[in-house]
């Protein structure tokens, strides 16, 4: 076995991008990631290197890759006055000692470069896809989710990582859980709050709102960091034309907005349709199955420091559940949630099912 390291080179770039299809061959649960925007983020036109380096590393038996992933250092993320490397895009086939190979050249590299800290699977962010599910396995991939194999774990704690964090998903009965929230979104309106829905009309202009009430949010935050307003927009940007606007709110005392929702339908089964393509037939075969999510998910939510006493926010969760149960969704997901957050009590106190639980890993130097 070789390990080989490489930054823009096409070839091996291209063999980087086309792992996860033998990874996941016979997974159905697995939502392929559109090739183009992976290769668009590796890209050196990529916004995230006007502030960070990258490197990749793969893994051949032979001439066939069996394992990948990337060295990340971004200057946003430091800590002790020292920078937190990052390991991001890990896919590997079942081969320990292929993923101990790349993960122990991406340590190496980053700890080169004056990182005591590692920390993954991050893609450059906590913006972008990160964390490994670590249960849940038989249940299908939602939207958004991370998703892996579940050897995963175990290969990256055989090369020396731990997990340092823990997120939970979890379900809820959405009319049980609308019905049990009235009373907080009662308190809310009465305590001279409004709410309205996303204007997709005005895309821009909402999603810029949306991007300074996260900075004034979570500002703060374990792992959280500012992203230029151009790295917001291009998130999100793949959202306009297929996202409900009726599952995602604001919250406004008088005219100063003070908080935000953002739901969406579970695309998972119609994204998954499209194959990791943006062809017309792809788009077509999504376009098909688009009405066939199965749930409503609640991916994000949040108030501004100093509006968060009284039930801002659960009167935010209230109108997401109201709304997904007048589109028709029996069952919400409560995404992603850090399991000592209040968001985690929020959905145990209504009910919520555990469907899936994950972790960050952290790897330390042991001279640190």
């Amino acid at each position: 076995m070789r390990v080989v390291r490489f930054d823009h080179d096409q070839v091996l770039t291209t063999a980087f991008l086309d792992l996860p299809a033998r990874v996941y061959a016979a997974d159905p649960h697995w939502i392929p990631p559109f090739k183009d925007a992976v290769r668009a983020q590796l890209s050196p036109e990529a916004p995230f290197f006007r502030h960070g380096e990258m490197t990749h590393f793969l893994a051949f038996e032979g001439e066939v890759p069996v394992a990948r992933c990337s060295a990340i250092l971004n200057s946003r993320y430091e800590e002790d006055g020292a920078p937190i490397g990052f390991i991001g895009y890990f896919e590997a086939l079942d081969r320990p000692e292929a993923s101990r190979a790349v993960l122990g050249e991406a340590v190496a590299w980053l700890r080169e470069r004056g990182a005591r800290l590692v920390r993954g699977p991050v893609n450059t962010s906590t913006y972008h896809p990160y964390r490994l599910m670590t249960e849940g396995f038989e249940r299908g991939a939602f939207f958004l989710e991370p998703y892996n194999p579940a050897y995963y774990p175990r290969h990256w704690e055989l090369a020396g990582f731990s997990p340092c964090r823990s997120y939970i998903s979890s379900a809820v009965d959405a009319a049980a859980c609308a019905q049990s929230l009235e009373r907080e979104y009662a308190r809310s309106l009465a305590a001279g709050y409004t709410h309205r829905t996303f204007d997709r009309a005005r895309f821009d202009e909402e999603l810029a709102l949306m991007f300074d009430l996260s900075t004034r949010i979570f500002t703060g935050s374990w792992m959280w960091r500012p992203v230029a307003f151009e790295e917001f927009k291009a998130l999100y940007a793949g959202l306009k034309g297929i996202m409900d606007p009726g599952l995602c709110f604001f919250l406004f005392k008088g005219d100063e907005p003070v908080g935000f929702l953002f739901g969406l339908p579970d695309y998972g089964p119609a994204v998954r349709a499209m194959g990791g393509s943006r062809s017309l037939l792809a788009k077509a075969r999504f376009w098909l199955k688009r009405n066939q999510a199965p749930q409503a998910l609640l991916k994000t939510f949040g108030v501004v420091p100093g509006r968060r006493q009284g039930a801002n926010a659960l009167a935010l969760c209230h109108l997401f559940h109201r709304a997904a149960v007048e589109r028709g969704y029996s069952r919400a997901v409560h995404a992603l949630m850090r399991d000592d957050n209040t968001s985690l009590r929020m959905s145990e106190r209504h009910g919520g099912e555990t469907l899936k639980r994950y972790a960050l890993y952290e790897y330390r130097d042991p001279i640190s």
